[in-house]
């Protein structure tokens, strides 16, 4: 291994013996290794590790240019590949990282962020052709910005392989039930994969050997978040590292018994299967509440906000899938904020699927005026079969403040009905 570097050795702003930290642009702000803005390490990711802190360092607003670089290396040893865990936190598109390495004459760039990496990314790239067999050879991680966030590096390793680690990992074809993984190989015709629940310990999980670079997974729980990690195999005894987790979470599996009822609490299984659109894309969008203040059962329930918009609103938030045989009814519960500020909306429905263009069926549209939570209950008895509900907030109606929504309830009609519409008349002093 040519290199190898945790930053242990590193303190302040002094890196491990033979790498460099260098300003470029004589901004005053250098690399760190003593966290300076007390930022969260997740594994495998410790500390000491490298930090370029942008947003604690830069607060004056100069601009900022600088490199850490590895000591020279030998390049002419073969196939290499450079390999290291990090986590890249954009702000406000004014930082971007670089991973650059030297030939001896020349810098090349072999990867570039601009936008949050996961957190935290382990990344594998061959650097052979950038590296040129040049018997000088240098990485060097270069963060140039202006007041942005920050770029925290770990565990740096340069080495030549005999079997390269396949890359690009990702999922698709994601079901309740069952999902695909695929990769880019490293050269291999064979690998081995594992997978399990997200955070599982390589080692406990399950273990598939795979002759295609697109292999399911079966055997899945719905609504569950899983990794999946992939290593080539060469030959007998000549395996690449392992790469990975890739997260993916599987599909929820619908309700298909009934009575279903969604309080969005903090307790329930099934809130996390209601999906939100925001069609106009102006950021004001269906989200959970947590404020005790304004749900009508339990800790939780949803809203939107949508004042000062002028009623420029297209906002969906859609149920998961429900089985209804035909003798069912739905009940919600509504208020909006502001009395002074009223909220409309409409109930829709789709037998079709579950994207806003589906919804194409009005059961009820309304306007919430009251600042107390309100019962509706509407008549869903000529709908069997799957259907999909959403709460949508139409284009050029009020412009409102806050809507909640909560205590959802799918269910059948009860053979003795509760009275509705209570009222007096004819009132006198004594009757």
């Amino acid at each position: 291994m040519l290199i190898n570097e945790d930053f242990s050795t590193a303190s302040g702003t002094t890196p491990p013996t033979g790498w460099s930290n260098n300003d470029l642009n004589s901004s005053g702000i250098l690399w760190a290794f003593n966290n300076p803005g007390s930022r969260t390490f997740n594994a495998p990711i410790t500390s000491p590790a490298a930090i370029f802190d942008s947003d604690d360092q830069g607060f004056s607003g100069g601009s900022e240019d600088a490199t850490l670089e590895t000591p020279t290396f030998n390049a002419s040893t073969g196939n290499l590949y450079l390999s290291f865990d990090h986590f890249f936190y954009q702000d406000n598109a004014n930082g971007t990282a670089t991973v650059e390495v030297f030939n001896g004459t020349v810098w090349d760039t072999v990867l570039q962020y601009t936008s949050d990496s996961p957190d935290p990314e382990h990344v594998v790239v061959s650097i052979t052709a950038e590296a040129g067999g040049s018997a000088n050879a240098k990485v060097r991680f270069h963060w140039t910005g202006t007041w942005d966030y920050y770029w925290i590096i770990d565990n740096v390793r340069i080495e030549g392989l005999s079997c390269p680690p396949p890359a690009a990992l990702g999922v698709t074809a994601i079901t309740a039930s069952t999902a695909d993984a695929y990769w880019t190989t490293g050269g291999a015709s064979s690998w081995e994969l594992e997978y399990g629940l997200s955070g599982f310990v390589p080692g406990s999980g399950t273990v598939i050997s795979a002759s295609n670079d697109t292999t399911a997974l079966p055997s899945l729980s719905p609504n569950t978040s899983y990794d999946f990690y992939v290593r080539d195999i060469c030959g007998v005894g000549d395996e690449s590292s392992w790469v990975g987790p890739f997260t993916f979470t599987t599909e929820c599996a619908g309700i298909t018994s009934l009575p279903y009822n969604e309080t969005f609490n903090s307790t329930s299984s099934n809130a996390a299967c209601w999906s939100v659109v925001d069609v106009n894309d102006d950021g004001d969008e269906w989200s959970v509440n947590t404020s005790s203040s304004y749900v009508q059962e339990g800790d939780r329930s949803y809203t939107i906000y949508t004042d000062f918009n002028g009623g420029n609103n297209d906002d969906y938030l859609i149920s998961p899938a429900i089985t209804l045989s035909g003798n069912e009814r739905l009940s919600y519960w509504y208020r909006a904020r502001s009395a002074s500020e009223p909220n409309d909306f409409e109930v829709l429905i789709s037998t079709t699927g579950d994207n806003p263009a589906d919804f194409t069926t009005q059961l009820l549209r309304d306007t919430a005026t009251s600042t107390t939570y309100a019962q509706e209950i509407i008549d869903l008895s000529s709908y069997s079969g799957q259907v999909y509900l959403a709460f949508h907030i139409p284009s050029g109606g009020l412009d409102g403040y806050y809507l909640y929504i909560d205590n959802i309830t799918f269910e059948a009609i009860p053979s003795c009905l509760a009275p509705t519409a209570l009222g007096a008349a004819n009132i006198t002093s004594s009757s």
